[in-house]
């Protein structure tokens, strides 16, 4: 079931609502949801929105009702208390703001969903079905790739990493697209990560380790969930989102360090480790997409992808990584005016070099000491058309808390950046 989601009312209340306020040097949807957190108890509250900050208010405003309501009942006997009613007074065309910062609250909460569901019972095939139906009710086409499709498309990589697994939680890919009509423009094409669980493989976690190894599907959720969200906010904008989708399972059938693995685009890939296996689907999902969609604007990897990024940013921004300075100025603008930022990481040339490999066209993780992000980038890099604008988009250190759940980030950044293609074209 859904999350239930909160009233937001387009008009004044007759009863005073206590009010959550920003407060502190945190940026201020941060500080609101924290406010409003503490406040979650009352029958209605008040957000005190700074409507003059840069932070653009709908998004922020999003991001902190999202952040502080967040629930995930589903399989608990007891339920979450209902949400309490909303008031943001002082909103321009007070129905309109209400209905975008429900839609991306909402949005928020649908990547949350499929990250917080366990791992047993949101595999690949579960979770495709549940993507079919959502894709089905916001009116986006809907393309799955089985197994064997993928056999047929030569993607190595994928087919590699998810035949650990049983049979019935095997590989797929699925395509979501918003394609409104009389709509010319270059579309834009998401990749998101849909690893559903992550053992390791054969170079097995800890226990600790794999803990939350359920959210290792984020970048895929939130990929879908900005496509969906698209297509409910009719965006003049065309935007497909590839999910390559797998469990990485150690059996007599898993994927080996040593092994070299045909890729989709041809080149062959060394396996390092078997634990850098998010890397790999997306490298087939890259080359798909770009052959799907061979006059797209640019392409957009999302994922969580390496423990790395948490060590250079902590918990406060996404990694971003491009080397296209109009693509990457983009996506910073949309972070920062979200409140959902991202940072700039390195990408170069000298990132490559410890990808070499005696025995095969590229190994799959890096040889040279440090910069894991970096060189996982680069990776990923080497499998998108030379001359198309890339990006990706490392949110291992964002999507998910230990003590929270699914966050749903980078979400908003997403949401906004495409919300601005949009605007920019039309």
């Amino acid at each position: 079931m859904p999350q239930t989601s909160p009233t937001l009312l387009a008009s004044r209340p007759k009863q005073a609502f206590p009010k959550a306020s920003p407060e502190g040097s945190a940026l201020w949807p941060r500080s609101l949801a924290a406010s409003l957190r503490r406040c979650s108890s009352r029958k209605g509250v008040e957000l005190d929105v700074p409507f003059a900050d840069p932070i653009d208010p709908a998004w922020g405003s999003s991001l902190a009702i999202a952040s502080a309501l967040r629930s995930y009942d589903e399989h608990k006997s007891k339920k979450s208390p209902a949400p309490p009613d909303l008031w943001i007074p002082g909103a321009p065309r007070p129905k309109a703001f209400a209905r975008r910062v429900l839609s991306l609250a909402e949005h928020a909460w649908l990547a949350c969903d499929m990250g917080d569901a366990p791992p047993n019972l949101l595999y690949p095939d579960s979770w495709a079905r549940r993507l079919e139906l959502l894709a089905e009710q916001a009116g986006c086409s809907f393309e799955l790739l089985s197994e064997p499709d993928l056999e047929r498309e030569r993607m190595g990589c994928l087919l590699a990493v998810g035949r650990g697994s049983a049979p019935e939680r095997g590989p797929l890919l699925v395509r979501i697209a918003h394609a409104p009509k009389g709509v010319r423009g270059k579309p834009v094409a998401l990749v998101g990560k849909g690893i559903t669980f992550d053992s390791g493989g054969l170079d097995l976690k800890t226990s600790d380790g794999m803990a939350l190894m359920r959210y290792d599907m984020m970048g895929g959720a939130v990929a879908a969930a900005a496509v969906l969200w698209a297509a409910q906010s009719d965006l003049p904008l065309r935007v497909e989102a590839f999910i390559p989708m797998a469990e990485n399972m150690p059996s007599g059938s898993a994927y080996r360090v040593g092994d070299i693995l045909q890729s989709r685009k041809g080149l062959t890939v060394e396996v390092g480790n078997t634990d850098a296996e998010g890397r790999l689907v997306l490298a087939d999902a890259i080359d798909f997409a770009a052959e799907r969609l061979p006059k797209a604007r640019c392409i957009v990897s999302v994922a969580t992808l390496t423990g790395a990024i948490a060590a250079a940013l902590g918990t406060h921004a996404a990694g971003l990584f491009s080397q296209d300075e109009p693509l990457a100025r983009s996506l910073l603008l949309a972070g920062d005016s979200s409140g959902d930022p991202l940072w700039r990481m390195p990408l170069g040339p000298e990132f490559s070099e410890g990808l070499e490999s005696r025995r095969a066209d590229l190994r799959s993780t890096s040889s040279a000491p440090g910069a894991g992000a970096s060189s996982a980038a680069a990776f990923l890099e080497a499998f998108a058309p030379q001359g198309l604008p890339f990006a990706h988009i490392d949110c291992s250190n964002v999507a998910k808390s230990k003590d929270a759940g699914a966050t749903g980030r980078p979400f908003f950044a997403l949401s906004r950046w495409l919300w601005s293609l949009a605007h920019s074209a039309s």
